[in-house]
This record gives structure tokens, sequence and C-alpha cells, in this order.
């Protein structure tokens, strides 16, 4: 991707130690897969306290 404004876009995943907490995984044949909306668990985010 060469156009800057469009790589801008992706720029909050790059050397991101947090995990997106949009994408659940499913085992599927012994391999993952993101889930179907349907399969998917509704969580609560929690946002962690500095210590």
């Amino acid at each position: 991707m060469n156009d800057p404004t469009q790589r801008a876009r992706f720029a909050h995943f790059i050397n991101s130690p947090q995990r997106d907490p949009n994408v659940q995984w499913v085992a599927e044949r012994g391999q993952h897969r993101p889930a179907w909306p349907e399969e998917r668990i509704t969580i609560t985010l929690i946002a962690e306290s500095e210590a």
C-alpha cells in the first residue's frame, strides 16, 4: 500500500500489544477461524487500571 492516507487507517494495529476485542476465534477441524456473528459471545470490556 503506497498511499499514506490509506496506510494511516491501519496505524492503530501496528506494534500494539493489545488484542482486538471485536475478534473472537472458533475451533473448527483442528484449526482456528474468526467467529461468525451468531457464534460470538457478548463480552463487557473493563478498562485495566494502571498499578
